[in-house]
């Protein structure tokens, strides 16, 4: 149940669990951990922009580990070897 958009990376060894959603323009380096339900998000305006705004996917560094059902808001960073609750919704 998980899905990919395209125009994303992936790393080697990464682990992406059960109804995952990684959006399009989004980074994920080598060993990363993906929970079960995360959601990556890209367009912070839901549609309402003209066509010279710049989608912004999230970027997860090498080794982070992003517990289950977070929310990444659109462009942002998790550190190298970080590591984001479950349920957390990061906006930054």
């Amino acid at each position: 149940n998980s899905a990919i958009d395209p125009n994303v990376t992936i790393g080697a060894r990464v682990r992406i669990q059960t109804d995952v959603y990684i959006c399009a323009f989004s980074e994920v380096e080598e060993d990363v951990f993906v929970g079960p339900g995360v959601k990556t998000t890209n367009d912070d305006t839901m549609a309402r922009h003209d066509r010279d705004y710049d989608i912004r996917g999230c970027r997860l560094r090498r080794a982070c580990r992003i517990g289950g059902a977070v929310t990444l808001c659109p462009g942002v960073e998790v550190g190298e070897e970080a590591f984001v609750a479950a349920g957390a919704v990061v906006t930054r």
